[in-house]
């Protein structure tokens, strides 16, 4: 089992404040899921998480398989300051 940090990140093209090539957190840049390659969307906060921890990126599907996959052994971080704000933020932007 692979046992390095990963990080859940949307993917591209699903439909987020109308459009379906937008992030919805602002500053995030488009990156791939190491295990199937798609296009996923990495936020500020995950961009430094994957710095400090050598976070691989994973996206929403890949991680639901993984999990799936290893049952019991899948320890979940609790989310950071920083994705609470970036999130908050990003339903203020949704709301205007």
């Amino acid at each position: 089992m692979d046992t390095r940090a990963s990080l859940v990140c949307a993917t591209v093209g699903v439909s987020v404040h109308g459009s379906e090539d937008r992030a919805a957190v602002n500053g995030s840049e488009k990156d791939v899921c190491e295990d199937c390659g798609c296009d996923v969307w990495v936020s500020p906060s995950g961009r430094a998480m994957q710095a400090e921890h050598g976070a691989i990126l994973r996206c929403i599907g890949c991680t639901t398989s993984f999990v799936t996959q290893h049952s019991g052994s899948v320890e979940l971080a609790n989310v950071t300051q920083a994705q609470i704000k970036e999130i908050e933020d990003a339903f203020r932007r949704a709301l205007l």
